[in-house]
This record gives structure tokens, sequence and C-alpha cells, in this order.
């Protein structure tokens, strides 16, 4: 598989993140946080080589994530997450179980509003989703590897327990873009999007 969007764009999104960091005053103290999600991963696969068969389909499976974190100011987190590579069946056309492996690097901004103890925020930023489907006719005798980058968005809510420790529930649309099949004219849209559940700890 070819790359339709370039990698750059997480690159740039973590450069920004570092100047966002960088922007609160030396004197002040920025706490940082970790966290450690349970999350459902749904890869999205429609197949528009134009090859028969239509191998589109959808792959859910579990996994883990690991975040870390800057309290950047009272209404602004920044993270960066990664969630650990996993893979599943996402189409059994041809008689064949066509399975996707994929992992997900992210820089996400943190928009939030407090309700002590509730607390409410956005996600916005970029996305690297990378994605190993095999065992179709279309990917004869070997796997097809592509990653695409771009923006991803999501939603949340915290529960503080303390002042160190809280509970999240989110979901997050990651990136979506067009890969390129090494022997068809044709190409893939592949997405993903997670439903998780996690704990955060601020230092």
């Amino acid at each position: 598989m070819t790359v339709k969007e370039p990698k750059r764009t997480v690159l740039v999104a973590a450069f920004l993140f570092s100047l966002l960091v960088g922007k609160v005053n030396a004197e002040d103290r920025l706490p940082f946080y970790a966290g450690f999600d349970l999350v459902q991963l749904t890869t999205k696969v429609d197949d528009k080589t134009g090859v028969a068969p239509d191998v589109s389909g959808s792959s859910k499976s579990s996994t883990f994530r690991l975040i870390g974190g800057a309290h950047v100011n009272a209404w602004l987190d920044a993270e960066f997450r990664y969630d650990f590579p996993v893979g599943g069946n996402f189409s059994t056309s041809g008689s064949t179980n066509n399975t996707v492996k994929t992992r997900v690097l992210s820089v996400l901004g943190k928009p939030k509003l407090s309700f002590k103890p509730v607390e409410l925020y956005g996600l916005i930023g970029a996305s690297s989703v990378t994605t190993e489907v095999d065992g179709t006719k279309i990917f004869p005798a070997h796997s097809n590897t592509g990653t695409v980058s771009g923006f991803s968005y999501g939603a949340g809510a915290q529960f503080a327990f303390s002042q160190n420790i809280a509970a999240t529930f989110e979901w997050v649309q990651y990136s979506k873009g067009t890969v390129d099949v090494s022997n068809s004219a044709g190409n893939l849209e592949v997405s993903a999007r997670a439903i998780g559940a996690g704990i955060r700890y601020t230092f």
C-alpha cells in the first residue's frame, strides 16, 4: 500500500503540542498526567478496488491505550496517545477470513468544561492509523500495510474521585484516508473509531 495522506500531519501536531506546553510560564507548575484505557477499536474498510468479491466490512476488537498529557490551563489539556495493535476479521467475502490489524498514534487537544467532580471535554487533533490487511483475493499471498494520517475528533466525560485520580468514558473518530492496493487500480478507504473507558492519574 502507499500512503495517500502524509505522516507529517501528526509530526506537525506534535510540534504544536510542544509549543502550547512551552507557553506556560516557567514559574508555574504544569501538572502532567498519565492514563490507561480499555478500548473497543472499530476499523472500517471500504473496498473501492472494483475487483470481485467486494470485501467491505468492519472489524471490532478490544485493546489497550496509553495516554500521557498535561493540564495546560483551566480549560485545556494536551495529550499524546497510543492504541496498541489489535486484529480482527472485517469480512468473510469469497469464503475467506479477511483480517485487519490496526494501531493508532494520536496528538490531541482537549478543551474542557468543569462541573466538579464531573468534567466534560472534546478532543481535536491529528492521528496516524496504521493498518495491515490480509486474507482476501485482492491481496493474494501477502499482507498489505498502509498508514493514513489526518484530522481526529471526539468527546467524553471524566469523574474525579480525588485531586489525583479520575475515571473517563469517551468516543473518538480517528483519521480517515484512502490507501492504494499494490495489485489493483482501485483503492481502499480505511477509517477507525474507538469507544473507551479508563483511569487518569495526575502527578
